[in-house]
């Protein structure tokens, strides 16, 4: 019997630091460990509150060894990966922990000193003018998007050197559990949270940060009818916006109306939003299939309303409506009209983490074979 391929993943940050990308890289990282022929690792950067036993990371062998990203970094990096001796390198960008310059050096090290594969995932675009950042994928044999139309941003020169590398999407998907709610369970959470009988219960699920759109939720709800629930939390760079949301939740009308929970453990998180009476994420881009938080949203029956480039109005299989981003004046009514709708849905659509990690596999091990000829 064959020895295992060595998978080693690569991100800046892993829980429990909070990072939507350190998350999918858990749950990607998680999937992966429960097929056969793969050991799986993580690399990525120390943590105190980290032990190493955290559910995300079951199965996940962790190397954890830097501190920081700098180029002073590389020889602890190098023999930390040289010591576990993986036989493909899968890079995750961008990510909150990568604080300096050595993910460009690392990952031409690996390609083109340890002659071995690797692969990167792009969340996001490299503008033109990030020479250092596109050479880290530069060095990629291969590329995986979550984002459908991640090529169709090379026809602006952004990300230009993977242009002709072979290119694949593949989806992401929830990292909460599906949770069906009970009317014992509703009524907890809703005195829990401090949500009076007489008003609905409308929920956020994300980081807070301006692209999510999370201070229009004060013009789309209503103190009268609705509270709010903001599950999530701010990331670095985003405190003044966060002590902006603060303020708008402490107005008069709001006064009493707005329940901020922070991060919470996932099925926590699933059960508030699967009590709610409505889930609203008001994505000033646009959302789509590259959306955890949508996924997560879906997966609870709630009724979801939220924006898209391309998507408009109120899909009764699914139970989700799509308005244009911005247009606070349609889903104000979209909420007034199907607040407290709630059905079990089509949810083929959704994706799954093991069909997800078995299109990586069959990457990887077509990589680690052409390279071990």
């Amino acid at each position: 019997m064959s020895a295992p391929s060595r998978i080693l993943l690569v991100n800046g940050s892993a829980p429990p630091v909070v990072c939507g990308i350190g998350d999918y890289t858990a749950c990607l990282a998680k999937a992966l460990s429960a097929l056969e022929g793969m050991d799986i690792g993580l690399f990525t950067s120390r943590c105190p509150g980290r032990t190493g036993k955290e559910a995300q990371l079951a199965g996940v062998q962790l190397l954890d060894v830097l501190e920081h990203w700098q180029w002073s970094d590389r020889r602890v990096a190098q023999d930390a990966i040289d010591a576990w001796c993986p036989d493909l390198l899968h890079i995750q960008y961008p990510s909150q922990g990568y604080d300096g310059v050595l993910l460009a050096p690392l990952s031409q090290w690996f390609r083109h000193l340890r002659k071995k594969p690797v692969v990167i995932t792009m969340h996001e675009h490299i503008m033109p003018q990030r020479l250092a950042k596109l050479m880290i994928a530069q060095a990629a044999h291969e590329v995986i998007s979550v984002r459908p139309t991640f090529r169709q941003g090379l026809r602006m020169g952004l990300s230009w050197t993977t242009l002709f590398k072979p290119f694949h999407f593949i989806p992401n998907a929830s990292s909460l559990p599906r949770i069906t709610p009970t009317p014992e369970s509703r009524a907890q959470t809703r005195l829990r949270l401090g949500v009076p009988a007489a008003k609905g219960l409308v929920a956020y699920f994300g980081l807070l940060y301006p692209r999510r759109g999370v201070d229009q939720l004060f013009a789309i709800a209503d103190p009268a009818k609705h509270h709010l629930v903001i599950l999530g939390g701010q990331i670095k760079g985003a405190e003044d916006y966060c002590r902006a949301l603060t303020r708008m939740a402490q107005e008069i009308r709001w006064s009493g109306s707005v329940t901020f929970t922070g991060f919470l453990p996932d099925e926590e998180a699933a059960t508030i939003l699967a009590c709610a009476d409505a889930i609203v994420l008001p994505f000033t881009d646009g959302g789509g299939i590259w959306n955890t938080s949508l996924h997560g949203a879906r997966l609870q029956g709630t009724f979801v309303l939220t924006t898209s480039k391309h998507e408009r109005g109120y899909d009764p299989v699914r139970n989700v409506c799509w308005a244009a981003p911005h247009d606070i004046v349609s889903m104000r009514e979209s909420l007034e009209r199907y607040l407290g709708f709630r059905h079990d849905g089509e949810r083929s659509d959704v994706p799954q983490w093991e069909v997800i990690a078995r299109q990586h596999r069959d990457i990887y091990e077509r990589l680690i074979t052409r390279h071990s000829r």
